[in-house]
């Protein structure tokens, strides 16, 4: 498995995964116009020559936004998520950034713990976010700058 930055190719296999994954899916065009931004990291995690992953994070004024994260059904289970995350995270300190928000959905605990374990803190609950399943997203963010003083210990 490879981990690498997008191409516009990949907004297709993107915006597949998307559909499959989420109720609010992203679109082929908005994954394909976050590779074009300036102010956007977009990853895919590639297996055999197939992408079977992607992230996508916005940032502006020192702060990150994950915006999407997905792996293919039948390629879960292997760590992808944790290693999409991981090198996003990685992006994000290289770039200056010093936090990193995001919402997940409440009752997604697979989601929720791949989230506790890089180190995302809980900062809120935005009430009936998901309105057509009727569910809370969590509120977590991200000290980049902590995480990145720790993986340089960890690293040493």
């Amino acid at each position: 498995m490879q981990i690498r930055f997008a191409d516009i190719p990949d907004a297709k296999a993107a915006g597949e995964i998307s559909e499959e994954a989420f109720i609010h899916p992203w679109k082929e065009a908005v994954i394909r116009d976050a590779i074009d931004s300036e102010n956007a990291i977009v990853l895919v995690a590639e297996e055999d020559g197939a992408v079977c992953g992607y992230a996508v994070l916005y940032f502006a004024g020192g702060d990150g936004e994950l915006e999407s994260i997905a792996v293919k059904e039948e390629c879960r289970g292997k760590g992808i998520g944790k290693c999409l995350l991981n090198a996003l995270i990685d992006e994000t300190v290289m770039k200056g950034n010093s936090r990193i928000f995001l919402e997940v959905r409440e009752k997604n605990p697979a989601a929720r713990k791949l989230y506790e374990n890089a180190g995302f803190k809980e900062i809120g609950i935005r009430k009936n976010f998901y309105k057509e399943i009727n569910e809370n997203a969590v509120l977590l963010r991200l000290d980049t700058e902590a995480q990145s003083t720790e993986r340089e210990i960890k690293n040493a």
